[in-house]
């Protein structure tokens, strides 16, 4: 039986980010801040993330699993005031090109 718990009580949602091409955007400075310690194959990266992600799904449901990009997206919807402010943000800590910001 697999039983998870926090420090305070058993895990009842989690919200993860499905691997994409912004794994290849990691810069040394940024890889270790973010625990990388060696090259990562996105594919491979991406397999195991969705047996991860099916292991949560079985033990707390699908509704309690939440990924990132959806939660932004209806974030998005829901405040439209905040889009500009966020992205703004991201693209700062990525240290994007500002002409990569599109509305």
């Amino acid at each position: 039986m697999i039983n998870v718990n926090s420090e305070i009580g058993t895990l009842q949602k989690v919200i993860i980010h499905s691997p994409d091409d912004g794994i290849a955007r990691i810069s040394p400075k940024k890889a270790e801040e973010l625990l990388f310690d060696d090259i990562v194959h996105l594919p491979h990266m991406k397999e195991e993330h969705d047996v991860f992600r099916d292991v949560l799904t079985a033990m707390l449901g699908k509704e309690n699993v939440l990924e990132t990009q959806q939660l932004v997206e209806e974030a998005f919807i829901a405040s439209p005031d905040i889009k500009e402010e966020l992205i703004d943000k991201v693209v700062d800590y990525e240290e994007l090109p500002s002409y990569t910001k599109t509305f």
